[in-house]
This record gives C-alpha cells, sequence and structure tokens, in this order.
C-alpha cells in the first residue's frame, strides 16, 4: 500500500516505489491516464522530488492504455457522456473537481495534468485499446496517435467490443483489422496485451 499523502519536499513516491518492480505500465480509464503519465513523463520531472527511491529508474519499456484520454483541456471541450462510477456526473463536473476550475479558470493545471504535455521521442512504444462506447471521445484516439506518430514513438491502437451474456461473463474481443486470417478466430483484448508486451519488453 503506498500513502498518497506527503510532506510537501519529499515529492511523490508513487511512481518511483512502482518502478522498483515493475517495467510496463497498463491501466484503463483514469488508470490508463495515469499509465500514460508514468510513460510519457521524464525521471527529472519535479513530482519525483526528493522521494527516498532515487536509485530506481523511472522509465517503463512499454505502455497500454484502455480507455483513457491523454489531453484533459480538450477532453473538457468534447466529453458527452457521463465518467466512472459517479452516475449524473460529467466530465465536465469531474475535471473541474479534479483541477480546481476549468479550462480557463486553470490553464496551467490543464497543462501540467496531461500526458500530452510530456510526449518526446524516446518515450515507450504505445498501446491503445478503444471502443465506440468509450466515455473518451475516438476522435482522442486519433490525435493521440498523430501526437505520437509525430515524435516517432512506436503507438499500436486496437479497436474492441464487448461480448457475450452480462449475466454468464463478458469478454472484450478485438475488432479484426483489415487483411486479418479470420481463421485463426477472435483474439481477446488480454491476448493483443500480452503480446504486445513480449514484444517489447527486455
Amino acid at each position: 500500500m503506498v500513502n498518497r499523502e506527503m510532506e510537501p519536499d519529499r515529492g511523490n513516491p508513487v511512481n518511483r516505489f512502482m518502478h522498483m518492480n515493475a517495467t510496463r505500465a497498463r491501466a484503463s480509464t483514469s488508470g490508463g491516464y495515469l499509465a500514460l503519465m508514468i510513460g510519457f513523463i521524464g525521471e527529472s520531472h519535479q513530482i519525483y522530488g526528493d522521494c527516498g527511491y532515487s536509485e530506481y529508474s523511472s522509465r517503463v519499456q512499454a505502455v497500454v492504455s484502455q480507455r483513457s484520454f491523454y489531453d484533459l483541456k480538450g477532453l473538457y471541450e468534447t466529453a458527452t457522456k457521463s465518467i466512472g462510477a459517479a452516475a449524473g456526473m460529467s466530465v465536465q463536473e469531474r475535471l473541474e473537481g479534479y483541477l480546481e476550475g476549468n479550462p480557463e479558470e486553470a490553464p496551467e493545471r490543464y497543462r501540467d495534468a496531461s500526458p500530452s504535455s510530456y510526449v518526446s521521442d524516446d518515450d515507450p512504444p504505445v498501446l491503445t485499446f478503444y471502443s465506440e462506447a468509450d466515455t473518451v471521445p475516438v476522435e482522442h484516439v486519433e490525435m493521440l496517435d498523430a501526437l505520437l506518430q509525430e515524435f516517432g514513438v512506436p503507438h499500436t491502437v486496437l479497436a474492441f467490443n464487448r461480448v457475450g451474456d452480462p449475466m454468464t461473463g463478458q469478454k472484450n474481443v478485438i475488432v479484426p483489422q483489415s487483411g486479418a486470417d479470420e481463421e485463426e478466430g477472435p483474439v481477446l483484448l488480454e491476448e493483443a496485451m500480452f503480446a504486445f508486451f513480449d514484444e517489447h519488453l527486455k
């Protein structure tokens, strides 16, 4: 367990702590947002401060992000669905609570809290899963892909559908890409994720 309440001059130990035992970052929605932050923020960023784990690298070798957001200002301006478990609470309300204002009132907070602000040409490979039913607009996946291509960061984008009976168990199945071998059968999201990690983890 990591205590997120810390002394002001100690920095944030969460990321360093994670890297003591991790070489990859994978999560969805808000967790996917944090996975992108972990993947993109450089080791010298002030977020780390003097957290006591400086002997461990804060870099990961691969990032998997599912249903996540990378530009909070853009998300505020375009999202039309509720997010997370807070039924009835809009994306805009969640962001205003998180960042203490809207993008006009707190532009620096939105910038500093957006993974897009930290993309560089030495970032690790990224795999992004998305669904048409996601809270995050599909356009954001396309814009993230364009941004990573601009910096030469390897990026794989895979769409998925949730299939099956909600009462007996559902599975996330990858939408076949053009030219895929249909005889191989459906590919589960987890299978695609593990294949990505097998390819990129050293």
